[in-house]
């Protein structure tokens, strides 16, 4: 069994507890939890056949992963495997569900929950994963966590993250 089944049989368990437990509160954490299960289903059988798109996108995800907290544009990102923006936008949608922009902020929002836990404020977490303003950042994080950063950090829920580093 690979460390990501390993990881999905884990999450599967606190979403029972969770859900056996009917804690009134676990309703957002809950979903996303199962957004989290689903993701990396979808992923390991993904694997399985890699699809010419996936192929061409796969150096400009593996460069928003290593550079996440730097300015990334569409247009790096098209350079990164010779495309046209336009194009590689295109390819990039169809491979992953995610225009690039937003992989990236997915990707920015789950290295700040990793840091959501340790003690940095949020103005240092949004600098630390890329974003200049924390205001944009708060509101980024919101529309794909569902809570604010605060929020999310109270709610308790800090033990589960969207893994993207296994994707393509």
């Amino acid at each position: 069994m690979s460390s990501e089944e390993k990881i999905v049989l884990k999450q599967l368990e606190k979403l029972m507890e969770w859900w056996e437990g009917s804690v009134s509160e676990a309703g957002l954490p809950c979903k996303s939890l199962l957004l989290s299960i689903l993701s990396k289903s979808y992923r390991m059988a993904a694997r399985e056949s890699v699809s010419p798109e996936e192929q061409a996108i796969k150096p400009a995800v593996q460069y928003i992963l290593k550079y996440y907290n730097e300015k990334i544009t569409l247009q790096q990102l098209s350079r990164e495997v010779g495309l046209t923006p336009s194009y590689f936008g295109k390819l990039f949608k169809a491979a992953t569900g995610d225009s690039p922009i937003t992989y990236v902020h997915r990707v920015r929002v789950e290295k700040a929950i990793e840091l959501l836990g340790i003690g940095f404020t949020c103005n240092e977490i949004a600098a630390m994963v890329g974003f200049e303003d924390p205001f944009y950042f708060s509101k980024v994080f919101k529309k794909i966590v569902g809570l604010s950063p605060r929020a999310y950090l109270n709610s308790g829920y800090q033990s589960e993250l969207l893994d993207r580093q296994t994707i393509l």
